[in-house]
């Protein structure tokens, strides 16, 4: 089963947050997500190990089977909270849902593909839903662009009426409102939507569409959305749905749609909202449920009315000042460039008629000396300004950026936390304790400030209320972790989930739905067409008057804001990677009234506003002369310059006309102004006597002279003297008013106004002023009327233009042209500055080479500048190390406002391909550090990620920006330029460059596996290859990888290398993996990466060195005597104290597998257990998966597009190794020693045995489960398959199978164990397989080789099965790890008698009475110094005596898990010593066992059937075994009449035993030319009497259910058996058939002749009834057949009284005539006949000793059976059918018989008689008429 986890909705709480999945007790989780909105779309897979039809009872999947191909896509399941107290709550409630997508299917099936629906809103299952109506209140559509307007008016000469309806929707919910038309700019709708939904919902949004009617046409032409998760809370102190009155913007495409007579139905896609078009006013609640249907009503009078108190409009302004702009594609180079700023209808929304006031000039871009263009404004910057009416949402975008403002401290902090490079320090815990003690404060901040006053809808207190009670937990929560003790690693790593969780809280709490004003919309116009843009929040740029907490994070302040292309744009071009343009500007955005907020913030620049006049001329031809065409303002309408000043109206003259081309940059502050003040500071210091003069400044402190302050600038006089400034005494910079003790200095402002002297009144006309020119210049061409102007005149142009401008001032009355003249941010103070930009290396690029590789760059745009580092060639990882110098740039602004907010930097890298082109390889922005004196703080180097477009990131760079102040007026000594490389490139400064430190770098690089194929070829002779910035080594290439994957010098290292102290900001280290092919190539295969250098720091080694060695000699001497007294006791005792109970190596297993019914007696034995892991040996904790000696990298495959995922890369090998990374001690190197530990240096040959135990839960693909499953060990070549004994028709099979190989290690390290499935005619299938690296278990320092037993065991069964004692195993592990030698220890007695023996290592006793307190006598064990040495060993984490749980998986369905195999492998290196002898694992073999059952006869029996009017029965026996059915059957006594049958017939049942869990297999076969499958059942024998029948099935008349293991003997007395009534009989055969065989051994039944009977006569002879079963009593003893005695007895045949007729029970009568309420039915037993048998159990080998044969056949002993005790006729059905038939026939119809047969006879002899005479009758008759004919002719003759 797969679940594809997507995303989430409505939860409660956010930070780190991850999904759990469970399926029947087994969970996977998700990564950790700290996003807002989090998003996983993360497969999570599960094998279900039952079919279909079982799982579907499982939890969470229970619902997924009925779904249709047992798939569920895109379906949002609801979340219930965790129960309390280990209860869950009665009532479930949904807090949230997560949409996820739920496949289920065949291990090897091919799961289906997720496609993921981000529209899907479809619940699969929730807890239960309540009905509710959403009421939505449309009022009026306000602010209807311009462009609608026009198009409903200018359409056609007889213009149809344009009508609007507002479609509103939600899921499959929709409902539209009546059409109404347009009446001025406004729509009125005034009506009540009704649309029914249920709730809980997973509907993110309420949309609303904008639809316009013309006609039969129709288009959507604009909508918007109102997300659900910000007008609701969820939880039991939620609300639901609620809000307004507000509004919602209408936005829409760029161009207006054209109407279609069938308009769209779809959602417009967000990214093509680029436009406004509308807002209308909307209220949301929720009523009761009113049923399934919408409804539209018209909205009262009152609920309208109630609306314009919302309407209530204030006076807001924006300001834009456009700084600069960047990175202009080179697309746009010769089109006219310029931008549109608005805000809803307000400023510039249509490029085709753009205003002055709220868009920059067109002008065609200029180059950046680099590859793009850019357009620098100079010190004369385009300042957009529009004043706006809006709705007052201020004091609600205040709250939101306080909370804000918050979170973006948190998130501050938390990245310098990440800088760090280890959450490990205790800098990162104080950085965290300071960010939530901040946080804290700031929360009681925002409690006391709140103000109830300012909350008007319903929504706001409830929304106000949500946020103060999740505030109060956030508090909470940090009080608790205060209280807490935590130790620093897990106190880091807490506060920092903490505080992630905090912040994303406090985010979504910043949010306000009713914070309605629409976004400010940047527009980038390319000639006629909008090419890109980019939507600004207002409350990101919103001032406010309570400070700067509570303003926007913008407002005021210079920000880089990168376009994006319009879609139109990307359709036409691939231009996805590229980047539009980037735009400086500065914003704010606040109440008129406060406008001046602003323009203090530019200070000491100003704004001004110019009316510009356009002067044309054009020629025919290039060499025409130029003809005047005429005066043009900015809309083409004509203006007479001769009549006077052209000033618009409201507007009046401020200035002079002047001449400013298009692309003038700068311009002198007092350029067309008649009027200047001047302005100076005058600066005194304090001395003894007072205040005294000391000089004149300027802004900046800049000391100006007395002659320099008097001599006013060429064309200028002063007038008046020097006077003190009295609006602004001290200036704006920073300072304290009022005089202080501490102050040594002050200062004032003076001002002196100059004047124009050639300023005559004739200039002040334009006409004057062209007059007055003399040279023909300042001229911009064209070819074209719109195309671009340039500034030189090219043979193509035939127009060319001059632009007049005029400062101007508005009057009272200049509201009506407000929107016509520019206005410009105009800075009088430039400054001049130095950019340095250091880039130090970059890590992880995309790759563009087949080689991994990258040709990359650097390029860093800067205002109008841009620069490129030099490329280097063939690395992912470039060292750059260069510094680019952005020198003499001219910054217009006061210093403090560069300094607060400097203008970014935009840096990109880029990557160069073979042919030249680029391709993009990431981009980030920065702000540089600003030094305006040399106590101000240098930049350091960090770490910037480089983004994508799709918000993705992939790589880094390491770098650095310095902004300097280059001012003649501020001596600021620059640094030093640092030293030039090549090609004139300059090097990073050493001061800037993160502080070194000397390490050595050792690379222990042991060998190369599993390497996968490069270019289809395979990998022969690889090589490492270990490079550091610019440094490398590599080893030799291998002679071939598959004969020695290990390197004969593996060791790789680099003595002295500079590595910075933060190691966080280290380049890479570089791992490439090389194969040396033919003609000297030796294409790169993978790449690994090292940049944790943390994890791979050891102390140093000093230089000093110990000559001491090890003395050993007196502890192998003693070791010898240990061993060599084991070995006489070995040869002398091998008795076993195991007793009477069997044991075997299975009954140490399920003894520590938690079964021990399975091994019996194994408890008494004293055996140790071992220890089963759930879970694979090297994923156990304490091992680290064995690589404490050698680490395991992998080289990938890098590709372009595969970003951060490590998952995407493809592994193409591995790489063992150990890195070691030793700092220098007080510049002393260290010593670069070998590790301790290493036991095996190259290659090993190895005995390698695999015990596979038992697989669990495996998954096949067939349906019915049928699994034939058997066990595939393959290492290297060499496979070892056990096809022949596969386990039939399991998918929990035990094998008990042994491998055994002769290996090399490494050559051949990794043992795959493969689970196959059986087939008969096609291929075998694989079920699963795991994979065991060996090589890492013989290396580790836990000794992985053999596991320790906890017993050493050196007689009888289970004996020690290492190669070494474990004395020896000690010495050898101290020898490897450089412990000295153990010390033998002996502790006396009085006597001199050693009554303790113990052992000595690093400086710790251990003795052996210590751990062996009051411990039996134990004959079976070693010496005792061997026993205190395994002591040791398993107290040093070793790997103990085990079996390992290893999961398979599916090698083609990727990580599917498809079962589990229990395990385990032992190595035993040929180098140390014999090899010892397997253990027997195979699995128990059953027990052949015989019973012989003897069957007499038959009493009492009580038939169910009547033949010819009399009851009787065809009866036999039948008995089998316990799980065989089949059994075996005596001969059929046919006719039993009187219940008494004879057989003396054998019956010979052969059984398998189990002895250990006392248990009989059981065989069965499903499947033709399959084994049997064999089940382990009780050990009961099933003895049944049996009414056959001819012509139907036979029917059962009673059975008895024996236990083999023992049973009573006497189940009932003989006295207490009633004799069974046959009313046909007479009463001699009755006692003739009662025996007492008192003579036999424990006669148990007979039939009692003493029983009354009726000997009256019926029609109908009743059926004998059965008498009343009594229990046997208590104290009977038991009979045990294994004992092998024989048993003869009379067996009771019973049955159930609800199975048994009511007439053929004996007691019914009785119980009837005095209960009338006797269950018939009661679980009674009734006796329907008595067996006596007589049996014997016989083992297979005494049964073939004493053979018998069946039925009656030779030989026929033990006991000799004679023939049954009945007639012939009733041996056989036909026989016994006869004679009854012909009794019953001459009873009923004799007489009749014989007196027809008389009658028959008699006419019989009359017919006889009859037939004889007729011939003489009729010859006497002929005769006698011959005689009368002759008389009678005689006498008529004689007539």
């Amino acid at each position: 089963m797969t679940v594809r986890v997507i995303e989430s909705r409505n939860l409660r709480d956010s930070g780190n947050l991850r999904v759990r999945v469970g399926l029947d007790g087994r969970t996977k989780p998700t990564r950790v997500t700290t996003e807002l909105h989090p998003k996983w779309q993360q497969n999570l897979n599960f094998a279900i190990e039952e079919s279909l039809e079982k799982a579907a009872n499982k939890m969470f999947s229970i619902q997924i089977m009925h779904q249709p191909g047992g798939v569920v896509l895109n379906k949002w399941i609801s979340l219930a909270p965790p129960p309390k107290d280990g209860r869950r709550a009665e009532r479930d409630e949904d807090i949230g849902f997560i949409k996820a997508s739920i496949a289920v299917y065949g291990a090897r099936d091919t799961p289906p593909i997720f496609e993921d629906d981000d529209e899907s809103e479809e619940i699969f299952n929730a807890r239960h839903f309540t009905g509710h109506t959403l009421r939505i209140r449309l009022h009026r559509l306000l602010q209807l662009i311009s462009e609608v307007r026009h198009e409903i008016i200018s359409k056609g000469k007889k213009p149809k009426t344009a009508s609007f309806c507002i479609k509103a929707f939600s899921g499959d919910c929709t409902e539209v409102t009546s059409l109404k038309l347009l009446k001025g700019s406004a729509v009125s709708f005034d009506q009540e939507l009704l649309l029914p939904f249920l709730w809980p919902t997973v509907i993110n949004k309420f949309h609303f569409q904008l639809i316009m009617h013309r006609g039969k046409k129709n288009r959507i032409i604009a909508q918007t959305s109102l997300p659900l998760s910000d007008v609701y809370s969820p939880g039991e102190d939620g609300y639901l749905p609620q809000f307004g009155p507000a509004f919602l913007n209408f936005y829409g495409r760029e161009s207006l749609p054209k109407l279609k007579k069938f308009g769209d139905k779809k959602l417009l896609p967000e990214t093509e909202l680029v436009k406004f078009y509308g807002r209308i006013s909307v209220s949301v609640d929720c009523i009761d449920w009113i049923g399934d249907s919408t409804e539209r009503t018209e909205l009262s009078y009152n609920g309208s009315q109630y609306f314009h108190r919302f309407e209530r409009l204030h006076h807001y302004t924006l300001f834009a000042s456009m700084i600069a702009c960047n990175k202009i594609n080179r697309r746009f180079a010769s089109d006219n460039v310029s931008f549109l700023i608005s805000m809803g209808d307000y400023g510039t929304s249509e490029h085709t008629s753009p205003l002055p006031r709220s868009s920059t000039h067109p002008a065609m871009p200029d180059h950046d000396d680099c590859r793009d263009f850019c357009m620098g404004w100079g010190n004369q910057q385009p300042l957009i300004e529009f004043g706006a009416l809006w709705e007052n949402v201020q004091y609600r975008i205040e709250r939101s950026n306080a909370i804000s403002a918050i979170a973006n401290v948190l998130d501050k902090l938390l990245a310098e936390v990440a800088a760090l490079g280890g959450h490990n320090d205790l800098r990162g815990a104080d950085l965290m304790l300071e960010a939530i003690e901040m946080a804290n404060e700031m929360l009681k901040k925002i409690e006391r400030h709140h103000c109830p006053d300012r909350l008007q809808t319903q929504h706001d207190f409830l929304h106000q209320e949500t946020r103060q009670m999740m505030i109060e937990d956030i508090r909470d929560e940090i009080t608790t972790l205060k209280h807490e003790e935590l130790s620093l690693e897990k106190a880091v790593d807490e506060l920092i989930r903490m505080t992630t969780r905090i912040s994303q809280t406090l985010r979504r709490l910043a949010r306000d739905a009713e914070s309605s004003l629409p976004d400010i919309l940047v527009k980038m116009v390319a000639g006629t067409r909008v090419v890109a843009y980019a939507r600004i929040a207002p409350r990101d740029i919103m001032h406010s008057n309570m400070g700067k907490v509570v303003s926007g994070r913008f407002c005021g302040k210079a920000r880089a804001i990168p376009l994006t292309w319009l879609d139109g744009v990307i359709k036409k071009r691939s231009i996805t990677e590229e980047i539009p343009a980037v735009v400086h500007v500065r914003m704010w955005l606040g109440r008129n009234v406060e406008k001046n907020a602003y323009l203090s913030t530019i200070r000491p620049a100003e704004s001004r506003c110019y009316w510009e006049v356009y002067h044309y001329q054009n020629r025919s031809t290039p060499i025409s002369p130029w003809t005047s065409i005429g005066h043009f303002d900015y809309r083409g309408q004509v203006v007479d310059v001769r009549e006077g000043p052209q000033i618009p109206e409201g507007w009046q003259n401020a200035g002079v006309w002047a001449i400013r081309n298009t692309h003038e940059r700068w311009v002198a502050s007092d350029q067309g102004r008649v009027v200047y003040d001047d302005k100076l500071y005058e600066l005194q210091e304090r001395s003894t006597k007072g205040w005294r003069f000391r000089n004149y400044t300027d802004v900046w402190g800049g000391k100006i002279s007395e002659k320099v302050m008097n001599t006013p600038t060429k064309g200028w006089a002063y007038e008046g003297e020097w006077t003190r400034d009295l609006h602004t005494p001290g200036g704006e910079g920073p300072g304290d008013r009022a005089e202080r003790l501490v102050h040594m200095f002050r200062r004032r402002i003076l001002t002196r106004t100059r004047r124009r002297e050639e300023v005559r009144q004739k200039s002040n006309t334009l006409a004057a002023m062209q007059d007055a020119l003399l040279a023909d210049d300042y001229w911009e061409y064209t070819s074209e009327r719109d195309g671009p102007y340039h500034d030189k005149c090219m043979t193509g142009d035939r127009l060319r233009r001059r632009r007049f401008v005029i400062p101007v001032t508005k009057t009272i009355a200049a509201a009506k042209n407000f929107n016509i003249v520019r206005q410009y941010e105009v800075h009088e103070v430039v400054s001049q500055w130095q950019l340095r930009v250091y880039i130090f290396w970059a890590k992880d690029l995309l790759p563009l080479t087949k080689d991994f590789s990258s040709r990359a760059f650097v390029r860093v745009s800067y205002l109008h500048s841009t620069k490129q580092t030099a490329v280097v060639d063939r690395t992912a990882n470039p060292v750059f190390n260069e510094t680019l110098i952005f020198d003499k740039l001219l910054i217009p602004g006061a210093h403090h406002v560069i300094t607060d907010c400097p203008p970014s930097v935009f840096v990109e890298v880029k990557g160069e391909r073979h042919d030249d082109s680029e391709c993009f390889m990431g981009c980030f922005t920065a702000a540089p550090t600003v030094i305006c004196s040399a106590t101000d703080r240098r930049a350091s180097m960090r770490w910037m990620k480089l983004h994508f477009g799709s918000g993705k990131t992939r790589g880094a760079l390491l770098c650095a920006f310095e902004l300097f102040l280059r001012d003649q007026n501020h001596k600021i000594d620059l640094p030093l330029v640092p030293a030039k490389k090549k090609a004139g490139r300059i090097e990073v400064p050493m001061e800037l460059r993160p502080k070194f430190s000397k390490y050595s770098i050792q690379m222990l690089c042991w060998g190369v596996r599993n390497l996968h194929r490069h270019n289809l070829l395979t990998v022969r002779r690889p090589f490492i290859s270990m490079i550091f910035g610019d440094v490398d080594a590599k080893t030799k290439a291998l002679n071939d990888v598959k004969e020695n994957p290990n390197f004969t010098e593996p060791l790789l290292s680099f003595q002295e290398i500079l590595l910075p102290d933060e190691l966080s900001l280290a380049p890479p280290l570089i791992f490439n993996l090389h194969d040396q092919r033919a003609f000297r190539r030796a294409p790169l295969v993978g790449v690994c990466l090292i940049s944790d250098y943390k994890r791979f720091v050891k102390q140093a080694i000093l230089q000093k060195v110990d000559h001491h060695s090890f003395e050993w000699g007196a502890f192998d001497q003693f070791v010898e005597t240990e061993e060599a007294s084991e070995e006489g006791k070995s040869a002398s005792n091998d008795e076993s104290i195991l007793g009477e109970y069997r044991i075997d190596w299975w009954s140490k297993f399920y003894t520590s597998n938690g079964n021990p019914e399975k091994a019996p007696g194994f408890d008494k034995t004293g055996i140790e257990q071992l220890r089963i892991f759930r879970w694979a040996l090297e994923d156990t904790v304490e091992y680290g998966r064995f690589c404490d000696f050698l680490d395991t990298f992998q080289f990938k495959k890098s590709a372009k597009g595969h970003f951060d995922d490590h998952e995407e890369k493809e592994v193409t090998g591995e790489l063992k190794g150990r890195l070691f990374l030793k700092k220098y001690e007080d510049n002393t190197p260290p010593i670069l020693a070998p590790p301790a530990g290493i036991e095996f240096i190259g290659v090993t040959s190895c005995c390698v045995r695999l015990y596979v135990v038992s697989a669990a839960g495996l998954v096949i693909k067939k349906t019915n489960r049928a699994c034939d499953s058997y066990v595939i060990a393959r290492i290297g070549k060499q496979k070892l398959s056990r096809k022949n004994e596969y386990r039939p028709d399991e998918v929990n099979p035990e094998y008990g199978e042994v491998f055994e190989w002769d290996v090399t290690l490494p050559l051949e390290k990794d043992l795959t164990i493969t689970v196959m499935n059986r087939k008969r005619i096609v291929r075998d299938d694989e079920i699963g397989s795991t994979t065991i690296d060996l090589e890492n278990r013989l290396l580790t320092k836990h000794r992985a080789t053999v596991g320790l037993a906890r017993q050493y065991t050196i007689t009888g069964e289970l004996t020690w099965r290492d190669q070494m004692s474990p004395l020896a195993i000690l010495k050898r592990y101290c020898e490897r790890m450089k412990i000295p030698p153990p010390q033998v220890l002996f502790k006396k007695g009085s006597n001199e008698e050693v009554i303790d023996v113990g052992l000595k290592i690093l400086e710790i006793d251990f003795w052996l009475l210590t751990f062996e307190k009051d411990a039996p006598e134990r004959p079976r064990v070693g010496r005792p110094a061997q026993r205190v040495a395994l002591y040791i060993l398993n107290r040093m984490g070793l790997v103990p005596e085990h079996v390992e749980t290893r999961a398979l998986f599916d090698s083609h369905g990727g990580k599917q898990k498809v079962g589990d195999l229990l395990c385990w492998v032992d190595i035993f290196p040929r180098c140390i010593g014999p090899i010892p002898a397997p253990i027997d694992i195979s699995i128990r073999r059953p027990e052949p066992y015989q019973l012989r059952i003897a069957v007499f006869n038959v009493f009492n029996a009580v038939v169910c059937k009547r033949n010819f009017q009399q009851p009787c029965g065809d009866l036999y026996i039948k008995a089998f075994i316990n799980g065989n059915k089949k059994g075996e059957k005596t001969d059929t006594h046919f006719r039993v009449l009187d219940g008494y049958a004879s057989f003396n017939y054998r019956l010979l049942l052969d059984f398998d035993w189990n002895p250990w869990e006392k248990r009989i297999y059981a065989k069965e076969k499903k499947r033709f030319m399959r084994k049997s499958r064999s089940e382990l059942v009780k050990s009961l024998l099933v003895l049944q009497l049996w009414d056959k029948s001819r012509f139907s099935k036979d029917t059962l008349l009673g059975e008895l259910v024996l236990d083999l293991q023992g049973f009573q003997e006497g189940m009932m007395d003989p006295d207490e058996i009633e004799a069974v009534y046959y009313s046909h009989l007479v009463y001699r055969n009755l006692a003739r058939r009662c025996i007492l065989h008192s003579w036999r051994h424990r006669p148990q039944f007979c039939c009692n002749p003493n029983r009354k009977t009726n000997l009256k006569k019926k029609s109908v002879i009743p059926l004998p009834k059965a008498p009343l079963y009594k229990a046997p009593k208590v104290d009977s003893p038991f009979f045990h057949p294994f004992e092998g005695e024989p048993l003869h007895g009379y067996f009771p045949m019973l049955r159930k009284g609800c199975e048994l007729p009511n007439e053929q029970k004996l007691d019914y009568d009785a119980h009837k005539k005095k209960d009338d309420d006797f269950d018939v039915n009661a679980e009674k037993e009734y006796v329907t006949g008595v067996v006596e048998i007589e049996m014997q159990l016989l083992s297979k080998e005494e049964a073939d000793a004493e053979p018998v044969g069946r039925k009656r056949k030779k030989p026929n002993q033990n006991p000799r059976l004679g023939k049954p005790d009945r007639s012939a006729w009733d041996s056989n059905w036909f026989l016994s059918r006869i004679r009854p038939a012909l009794r019953h026939f001459w009873n009923k119809y004799g007489k009749v018989i014989l007196v027809w047969l008389a009658v028959i006879i008699l006419w019989l002899i009359i017919l006889i008689a009859i037939s004889i005479n007729i011939p003489i009758i009729l010859k006497s008759s002929f005769s006698s008429g011959m005689e009368t004919v002759g008389v009678s002719e005689s006498g008529g003759s004689e007539k």
